[in-house]
Order: structure tokens, then sequence, then C-alpha cells
């Protein structure tokens, strides 16, 4: 399953700390597939990718995307 290879890699690369691979991989995922059943985490992954990278912004917007989009589950939770 392409879906889950995509979300595989942004997972591997959030541990290695390659964020640019992660985010590639994570918008890629959301890109091609933005209703696979990895789009909440993949957006949460995102959101961890930009943070630590100097796109500060982003990872703020996806952060409000998961509270906006996803209010009941424990990503948005913890943002809150």
């Amino acid at each position: 399953m392409y879906e889950a290879s995509l979300f595989r890699q942004g997972m591997i690369a959030i541990e290695l700390k390659d964020y640019d691979s992660a985010i590639k991989a994570y918008a890629t995922l959301l890109e091609k597939f933005p209703n696979t059943i990895f789009a909440e985490k993949a957006i949460y992954g995102l959101a961890i990718a930009y943070f630590n990278t100097e796109y500060k912004e982003r990872a703020y917007a996806n952060f409000k995307l998961i509270t906006q989009k996803y209010e009941k589950s424990d990503f948005a939770y913890q943002r809150r």
C-alpha cells in the first residue's frame, strides 16, 4: 500500500531528525491521498517536522488544522 509506505517514510524521517524528508513524505501523502486513514497523523507529523525547521508558522498552521478538523482526537487535545 503506497499510502502506508509514505506514512512510514515520514515516521522514519522524524525519528532520524531528517525533517525535510519527513515534510516531503507527509506532504506527498496528503496531496495524493487527502482522505487517507493516515491523514490526521500525517498532519501532526508535518506539524512536528515544520516545528523543527525554520518554518514555525507552518507548524502552527498544521497544529491549528488538527484542532479544527479532528477536534476530538488525541492530537487536538494535546495542542490545547
